[in-house]
This record gives C-alpha cells, structure tokens and sequence, in this order.
C-alpha cells in the first residue's frame, strides 16, 4: 500500500509516468470468476484458445472449408459440386452434373461427422494447402486439403 501512496505523492506533484502497454492473445490474469476461456464462452464447439486469426487469402481458404462444411451439414451435394470443388476435381469424378452429385452424396452418406476445424493455412500463388480436423475425441482426424483458386474463389482440389 505504501507504494502506491507513493506514486500517487509523486504523481500529484507532477512527475509523469511511463506507460507500458503489452499486447498479447491470451490474458495473463487469473481472475476469480473469468469466464472469457472456459470451454462454454463461445457456445462450446470452440473454446477461445483454439480460435485461428486468419487474414486475407488465408481466410478466404479457411472459408471455403467452412463453406464446405455448412453444406454438408445440410446435406446439399447440389451446393457442394457447383460452387465448392475445383474443375480438376469436378472433371475426376464426372463433372459438375448428376455424377458428381451422387459421388457426393453417397460420401456424405458414408461420413460420421461433418465437423471441421481449420488449424492452419499456407497459401502459394494459386494454390494453397488446409490443415483440417475433423470428428471430436478420439475418432478426430487431420487431414490436408489442397485448394486452388479459380477466379475470385478459392475451390477444393483434393479432400
């Protein structure tokens, strides 16, 4: 306490202080009652340690991922073929039509989860490389996606 009377002693009589500020991702406080890094905060499927700042290009890929998953979570192979797979890919397994949609749709059939998590990106030109997790516990895996841009969108060239 007699520190802080002091500090203020001097403050008041003019003497400035220095600031310093740190920046970091993760508090360093170990407050009674934060609740910021509990496994609810962000609503349980993502705590705030495993949140990724992908930027630009980055986040582009991450988000055709992202998309990737909201459309098989609704089952939408349709959605799936027209706007998320690459022509390279689209021309292996029989074009962007009926063919492509039952492939599709026999593998969303055959999946046990449709949750995935980005954890990382690495963009090279127009190419870029995912590495996604999908399933939770023990039946997660992690696989590498490789994505290609075709346009303005980033596609998926290989699962």
């Amino acid at each position: 306490m007699e520190g802080i009377l002091s500090a203020w002693g001097r403050i008041l009589t003019g003497y400035t202080p220095a600031l310093s500020i740190e920046i970091t991702r993760e508090c360093p406080l170990h407050c009674p009652g934060c609740y910021a890094y509990g496994d609810d905060h962000l609503g349980g499927d993502l705590t705030l340690r495993e949140v990724r700042d992908f930027k630009g290009q980055e986040r582009e890929v991450a988000s055709t991922v992202e998309d990737l998953q909201s459309a098989a979570a609704d089952d939408d192979a349709s959605e799936i073929c027209r706007t998320l797979l690459a022509k390279s890919l689209l021309d292996r397994i029989g074009g962007a039509g009926a063919g492509c949609q039952k492939a599709v749709g026999v593998a969303l059939d055959a999946t046990d989860t449709n949750e995935l998590k980005v954890e990382s990106v690495t963009v090279n030109g127009t190419n870029a490389t995912a590495r996604v997790k999908s399933g939770t516990g023990d039946s997660a895996t992690t696989r590498t996606v490789q994505l290609t841009r075709e346009g303005s969108n980033w596609k998926i060239a290989t699962l």
